[in-house]
């Protein structure tokens, strides 16, 4: 009986609905899941019919029959349903598939129409983001014509003409780059340099990489992406987040986090523990920096709990604003963690192994670990770093080579609900399953919901501990930071004695 009266004050809810976008993707997933009950309900008074046993009545069909008298009924309400949820999918539709954003216009008070207000600033954030002139036309709301006009009155001038930087030059900025992470492929490579300012073609870069990394290019042939469907719509309406355990072994956590639209990547941190605290400052920082997501999507770890007080606070309860499930559902983001262990954690993960190996790391000695994290911990996010500038910036073959921060800016200028910081002049702004990537068949190596990181706890000063600091060298090669591991552990073991 609460099923039925419930429905009922669900259709004068859809009468009454206004065009709130939050309120359109709630309406929405209430309405396939009424669709669902009464398409059971449909099936199931069938079934009824065809074996003429009125005891094969599930007792929700049973009252269906007493409320609305027979079958047809209860197909005409299906077929309801199944129309509002159509026309509800086009309303969302209709708040992201625009062509662009409308620029504002002033009144000169000369002949013709208004002139467009366009910052010099607007133009050259897009084109450095290296749109082409036609698609930051289209983004602005502008003609290309316009936009031509624009650029001469405000003297922009070209600046996609391939860098002049000779063959040595060019290998010596690649190989620095492969010092951080060393197993990178072309396409992050041409993301790398980009952000770095070079602008090459990618024959060279290919080439280079075969002569600096002949064994890992072969590697990288072999392998293969499954492409999966991917159902959010717009940037910052699903962000996932999750930590990656692969150097628990050593203390070491990476809490990662990336749009479900875009795949850009607001945060990614190696941190010396797995708390709540840790997360919810990473989380906070890329809101201000991305602005705040409509939702969130995690595991069921206790570290996510500070986001999820968070999220309900903002955004609201009973929305879905964070969305909690098995790691299988989390997809984006296990994706994620396969490249980020594969691209820069794999060999730091050998040569932690290999000091192992060598009896000077033991995993189990807090002497050794705290040297450790003292020698390599700000290594590995300078490398993290690396990583999501080359990330954001490469190529994706599925989005029409477009990068990850490409999809994301022009995703908010078409989304007049957001506001981006850089662009302060533009206006920008089932649920268990949103944000999952279709069938999901792949393995999750890890779905332990609570992660303790053990601190490490050593009987030192505040001034043994600065004068130790002291001593650690940076911005020196990885292997050479084994020997400045090893002198650290000789040093510490010399005040302890």
């Amino acid at each position: 009986q609460n099923f039925f009266q419930n429905l009922v004050n669900f259709t004068q809810e859809i009468i009454n609905l206004d065009d709130n976008l939050d309120l359109l993707e709630n309406t929405l997933s209430k309405c396939e899941d009424y669709f669902k009950v009464l398409n059971f309900i449909n099936e199931n008074l069938l079934q009824a019919e065809d074996n003429e046993d009125p005891e094969e009545l599930h007792p929700i069909a049973a009252e269906a029959l007493l409320q609305w008298t027979n079958r047809a009924n209860v197909v005409r309400l299906c077929h309801f349903f199944h129309r509002i949820s159509s026309l509800l999918n086009d309303l969302i539709n209709n708040h992201f598939e625009s062509d662009g954003m409308t620029c504002p216009k002033v009144y000169t008070g000369n002949p013709g129409q208004p002139k467009y207000e366009i910052s010099k600033e607007q133009i050259e954030y897009l084109r450095d983001l290296h749109f082409s002139w036609t698609k930051i036309a289209e983004l602005l709301g502008i003609s290309p014509k316009t936009l031509s006009r624009r650029r001469n009155e405000l003297r922009i001038q070209n600046h996609r003409d391939f860098t002049d930087i000779n063959y040595e030059n060019l290998r010596a900025e690649m190989e620095s780059i492969r010092e951080l992470t060393p197993n990178i492929g072309q396409t992050r490579m041409l993301g790398a340099l980009r952000a770095r300012g070079i602008n090459v073609q990618r024959w060279r870069v290919r080439n280079l990489l075969r002569d600096i990394d002949p064994q890992g290019t072969i590697m990288r042939w072999r392998t293969t992406t499954k492409r999966r469907k991917y159902n959010v719509k717009y940037p910052n309406s699903l962000w996932h987040i999750d930590g990656n355990h692969k150097m628990i072994k050593w203390r070491f956590v990476v809490h990662a986090c990336i749009d479900g639209f875009s795949r850009l990547i607001p945060y990614l941190y190696c941190a010396n523990n797995n708390k709540s605290d840790t997360v919810l400052n990473l989380f906070q920082d890329a809101s201000q920096n991305h602005g705040l997501p409509s939702r969130v999507r995690a595991d069921y770890g206790l570290e996510n709990v500070g986001v999820a007080r968070m999220m309900v606070e903002t955004r609201g309860p009973n929305r879905g604003s964070m969305i909690t499930g098995s790691s299988v559902h989390n997809q984006r983001v296990e994706r994620l963690h396969r490249d980020v262990t594969t691209g820069v954690l794999r060999a730091y993960i050998n040569l932690f192994q290999d000091m192992v190996s060598d009896g000077i790391l033991d995993p189990l000695n807090e002497i050794h670990i705290f040297c450790l994290h003292l020698v390599f911990h700000n290594e590995i996010n300078r490398s993290l770093s690396e990583f999501v500038l080359q990330w954001n910036q490469h190529s994706l073959s599925t989005e029409h080579n477009s990068s990850p921060l490409q999809l994301w800016t022009a995703g908010l200028l078409r989304n007049s609900r957001a506001r981006h910081q850089i662009l302060n002049d533009i206006p920008v702004e089932g649920l268990m399953l949103f944000g999952t990537e279709g069938d999901v068949d792949s393995v999750i190596e890890d779905e332990d919901y609570e992660v303790n990181v053990p601190r490490i706890n050593l009987p030192l000063t505040h001034d043994q501990i600065h004068h130790i600091m002291e001593n650690v060298p940076q911005n020196i090669p990885r292997n050479d930071r084994v020997h400045a591991y090893i002198n650290i552990v000789q040093m510490v073991e010399n005040m302890l004695i």
